[in-house]
């Protein structure tokens, strides 16, 4: 039976297992910590609907992911647990294709989102009067286009491939798309860069614009919820930047450097720097912190000027210390 020289060693092999198991607890603990972060989305009203839609879209994006990795390597365990000849652990990439497809629509509609979310920013900052009015269909119109982009990219790429090889995971790249997947995974580090820059200038913008309008409280407001939101998805984009640029370089050097290397060495390196569980993992751990945060000095900054004696010298000085504070 035809199949990949020395999978036994390899799927046995201690790095490779403990690379396992921890995608596999990054993944459910991805979906624990996506159902606390929706909870608490669910309850907030600071941010208007198009915000809310993209971030519920880009942390269902990560939980697809999730469940679909921790499906394949509970196959895997349960396959290296009960299997009777090596060649058995060897997988069709043909089985494997779903999977593959499934990761790869996930891994890019968590970087198109991020990019949707700082468009979403910067409406909201060029038509603040009538962004509020647009909201719903803004929110629409960038979900539709992210999901249409997220779904049919990988397709294009993965369409004419043969699925006639073998591979150790469905995590894997068949051999017949790898090129074109290596370059979509370049790409995705130039978005995130975008992202990045992107949120960094609309942060300063904002700032800028708190500070002008220092005593016209709702149009202050909305430069708060823009520098909040900013800051927010571009400590997000920042994170998928460092993990994508990490991935994608540790597979170029394994690919093109890793010939000398031993295969079940080389194989281990390639497991290991699976990065994107961490990156699923990080996006509702940032959401979530970053909203219980933001709710926690809203209530601070409600609660103080509750208390404070209504006169218009407080409430005043209690509006400046709400802006201002850092």
């Amino acid at each position: 039976m035809e199949c990949i020289p020395n999978i036994a060693e390899i799927v046995k092999h201690p790095p490779w297992l403990s690379a396992m198991c921890l995608q596999s607890s990054l993944s459910a603990f991805t979906v624990v910590v996506s159902v606390l972060f929706v909870f608490r989305l669910k309850g907030t009203t600071m941010f208007n609907f198009s915000t809310i839609l993209l971030l519920s879209l880009a942390t269902l994006f990560a939980n697809i992911h999730a469940l679909v990795l921790l499906g394949i390597q509970s196959h895997h365990f349960v396959l290296s647990a009960l299997y009777t000849e090596p060649c058995d652990l060897s997988l069709r990439s043909r089985d494997c294709a779903i999977p593959n497809y499934l990761i790869l629509c996930c891994i890019l509609g968590m970087v198109v989102c991020q990019n949707a979310l700082w468009m979403d920013r910067l409406a909201a900052t060029m038509f603040p009067d009538a962004y509020p009015k647009s909201s719903k269909r803004i929110g629409f119109a960038f979900g539709i286009l992210v999901i249409l982009v997220s779904f049919l990219v990988p397709f294009l790429l993965l369409r004419n491939d043969p699925y006639d090889d073998y591979v150790l995971t469905c995590v894997i790249t068949p051999k017949g798309s790898a090129a074109h997947v290596n370059d979509l995974f370049y790409s995705l580090i130039c978005l995130n860069f975008i992202a990045v820059f992107a949120n960094i200038c609309l942060f300063l913008i904002n700032k800028h614009k708190e500070k002008m309008l220092r005593f016209r409280v709702s149009d202050r407001f909305r430069a708060y919820e823009n520098i909040t939101v900013t800051k927010w998805v571009g400590i997000i984009a920042f994170t998928q930047f460092f993990v994508m640029t990490t991935y994608s370089s540790a597979m170029y050097v394994i690919r093109t450097t890793g010939g000398n290397l031993p295969d079940v060495q080389k194989q281990n390196l390639r497991i290991w720097f699976y990065l994107v569980p961490l990156s699923t993992f990080t996006l509702p751990l940032i959401s979530l912190l970053a909203l219980r945060y933001v709710s926690r000095q809203r209530h601070t900054s409600i609660t103080r000027l509750t208390h404070e004696k209504v006169d218009q010298s407080a409430y005043m000085n209690g509006l400046e210390q709400m802006w201002n504070k850092k």
